[in-house]
Formats: C-alpha cells, sequence, structure tokens
C-alpha cells in the first residue's frame, strides 16, 4: 500500500501515511492532530528589497522546501481499492449489510406469520380454551355463542306443523322473521312444503327430492331453537342453534331472498352429500364423490398410503353418525391442494372443523377406509347448489 512522508504542520515534526483511503486527512502519530493530505496552496510572491542577493536565494530555498512538502500529493493505486481498504467505508458497508439483514428478516418474518395466520390461530385459541370438542362432537358451524339473545319467543318442539311465533317491531323484526322461518322449515309435513322454504330451489331441485326417496319428510323433532349469530355467511343471514331430542345440536342457517322472504339453507342443514357414507365404502368408487365431513389432522400412514413424509393423513366422520368407524382421506403435502387441507387443519388448533371434500378410493384399494382426497370444495358446510 503506497507510504507518503510529510511534516505535521502542527508539530513540525516527519510523519508516515497509508494513503490507501480517500480521505483527505490523517491524525499526526506524534501530536494526534488532522493532517491533510491533499492541499490547494497558492504562493504569494511578493517583491523583496534586500541588498544581499544571497540571501534572497536563501529564502526561497526556505519557501520551496516548505512548499514541497505542503504541495498536493498524487495517491497511488485504484480508487475503487482504497475505497475497499478504507476504515470509514468498510464501517459504512458494515451498517448497510446489518440494515439489509434486518429488513429482510422482517419481510420473510411477516410473510411467515401471514402465511400462519397466527393472530387469529392465537386469538381463537385463547377464546375456545374451554370450549374443546371432541371427534365424535359436531362442531359448531359458524360464528360465536357469545351474542345477546334477542327477546323473541323460541319454538319449542316436537313439532307437529309450523309454529307461530309472536312478531317484533324495530331492530328485532329481521330476526324475528328468519327465526319463523327456520320454525317453519322444521315443521314442515312433507317435503313439498319444505322445498317452498329453501334457498337455490332450482339447482337443488333434483337432490331434494332425491334425498327424500330415502330419507323421512315429515316434521324434524326437536328440543329448542336458539340464535346463535348474526351474518355468518353474508349481510342478512342468521345462524340458529336447533337441540334435537338426543342433546346433539345441528346448525341452520337461514337467509333473507331477494324477495324479501327468509329461506334456508337445506343441504348444510342435512349434510348432504352425493352419496350415503355406508354405501361409498361398499361400492369404492374411483371417481370423485361429494361429501360434507368433519375433518382432524391423522397419522396413519399404512398399506398404499405408508409415505408420510409426501402425503398428509386426515381422519373423516360422518356428521349424521360420527360414532361410526372414520376413514382417512389422504393428499400429496406438497401440492396446492395439500397445502390447502394442511392450513384449514392447522387453523383448527386440533379440533375437527367442517370440510366440503370430493373423496375416491384408488384403483387397487385394499381396505375400505383409505381413501384420496381429490378436491377441498371449502370450509364449513354452506356452498351454493352443492
Amino acid at each position: 500500500m503506497p507510504i507518503i512522508n510529510t511534516v505535521c504542520p502542527h508539530c513540525e515534526k516527519n510523519v508516515e501515511f497509508n494513503v490507501t483511503s480517500v480521505t483527505r486527512s490523517r491524525a499526526c502519530t506524534h501530536c494526534g492532530k488532522p493532517v491533510l493530505l491533499q492541499v490547494s496552496s497558492k504562493t504569494r510572491r511578493k517583491a523583496l528589497l534586500v541588498p544581499s542577493t544571497e540571501s534572497v536565494d536563501s529564502s526561497a530555498e526556505k519557501k520551496s522546501a516548505v512548499e514541497d512538502m505542503v504541495a498536493p500529493k498524487v495517491l497511488e493505486g485504484d480508487i475503487r481499492r482504497r475505497m475497499l481498504h478504507d476504515p470509514e467505508v468498510q464501517a459504512s458497508m458494515t451498517h448497510l449489510r446489518w440494515g439489509i439483514g434486518i429488513v429482510f428478516g422482517l419481510i420473510m418474518l411477516t410473510a411467515l406469520l401471514s402465511y400462519l395466520n397466527a393472530w387469529n390461530r392465537m386469538s381463537d385459541y385463547f377464546a375456545n380454551l374451554s370450549k374443546r370438542e371432541t371427534p365424535g362432537d359436531v362442531p359448531d358451524f359458524v360464528g360465536s355463542d357469545s351474542i345477546p339473545k334477542p327477546k323473541v319467543v323460541l319454538p319449542q318442539g316436537p313439532t307437529a306443523g309450523p309454529i307461530e311465533i309472536a312478531p317484533v317491531a324495530g331492530a328485532e323484526a329481521e330476526l324475528s322473521a328468519a327465526l319463523r322461518a327456520a320454525a317453519s322449515f322444521l315443521g314442515a309435513k312433507s317435503a313439498d312444503e319444505r322445498f317452498k322454504i329453501i334457498r337455490d330451489q332450482k339447482l337443488l331441485d333434483e337432490k331434494f327430492h332425491k334425498y327424500y326417496q330415502t330419507h323421512p319428510d315429515g316434521p324434524i323433532p326437536f328440543v329448542r331453537v336458539e340464535p346463535h349469530s348474526t351474518n355468518p355467511e353474508e349481510a342478512m343471514t342468521f345462524s340458529f342453534t336447533v337441540v334435537m331430542p338426543t342433546g346433539a345440536k345441528q346448525q341452520i342457517i337461514v337467509g333473507k331472498a331477494r324477495s324479501g322472504d327468509y329461506v334456508v339453507d337445506w343441504a348444510s342443514f342435512v349434510h348432504y352429500g352425493d352419496m350415503e357414507f355406508a354405501e361409498f365404502k361398499t361400492k369404492r368408487p374411483t371417481e370423485p364423490v361429494f361429501f360434507r365431513l368433519l375433518a382432524i389432522t391423522e397419522s396413519n400412514f399404512q398399506g398404499l398410503f405408508s409415505d408420510s413424509k409426501s402425503l398428509l393423513c386426515t381422519k373423516l366422520f360422518d356428521p349424521r353418525a360420527p360414532e361410526d368407524p372414520p376413514i382417512y382421506g389422504y393428499v400429496d403435502r406438497m401440492s396446492t391442494l395439500g397445502r390447502s387441507v394442511d392450513f384449514v387443519l392447522r387453523k383448527s388448533l386440533g379440533q375437527v372443523v367442517p370440510v366440503m371434500v370430493t373423496l375416491k378410493y384408488p384403483e387397487s384399494a385394499q381396505t375400505d377406509n383409505q381413501v384420496w382426497i381429490s378436491e377441498l370444495v371449502g370450509e364449513g358446510w354452506v356452498a351454493r347448489g352443492k
């Protein structure tokens, strides 16, 4: 590295400086005061009236020597290399690296928290500490039990027909109308009477009437109906909890149609699927079949589905018979579908969660309780026309 010798203008001692730096000053090694490495000086010319030529020459020689010491020095070497070795530049680069690292770390942390939906999961965890469910329980469909109970007359059962509810005025009028629709749906004497109160009639016509070919179509026995939440799906929708004679609770969604009448989401209430669960296990179809089920994470890896590293396992229950043996659905962990299923299950914090999925058996199925999950239709049980 280039070294220059000069004289300190403060202590007038000889000093050596390393000039790889691009800074214009260095501290004197003797007195510690700053010494300029590059200065521009202008020599003042004066006419000296002296009697002797020798004294003038001597004075000129002294000035020339001083000017040589303080004259600008040309720094040797490439400027980029001098910058890289300069302590001040190195310190600035270190600070810049730290700043970039911190910003990048914050971005990654934000993205991770967003993916895992950490804040919502934490709040849900503390809110549900007292409401843990077992796999056999039917979970809350939507909403919260903490909403104020409106002052309306709740229908009581078992019923033998439509129940009359005392009308109310003001803000509770819409809720009262929705509750009357739910009561009429539960108390309908026939499938045709119930069909008039459901939504998506054109989309569900065939499925609705096919369902009641094998299921009772009269009044649905219940103990009572309790308001559960407001706007669980969209504006002007209500969720009610129907307490069954067995003590089980079932959710019913009621919403306001364009005609102004309130209608019931029939498919979510009866947990409609394109095939009965028992029939699905018997026939073992290799084409996707739509179901509304309860799901929870499981680790049952065996037979054709023994690869625990690449597969995600889900235990699936029939909500209409949660005590029956479950089946296990599998999906590739790294696929888009696998990531979606994993996100829904993680968000439930180990509780069963209602899902809509399509399932199919592998071509060479060895058991009736291991299937592929071919599609995650949605979280929850509400879907138009399904």
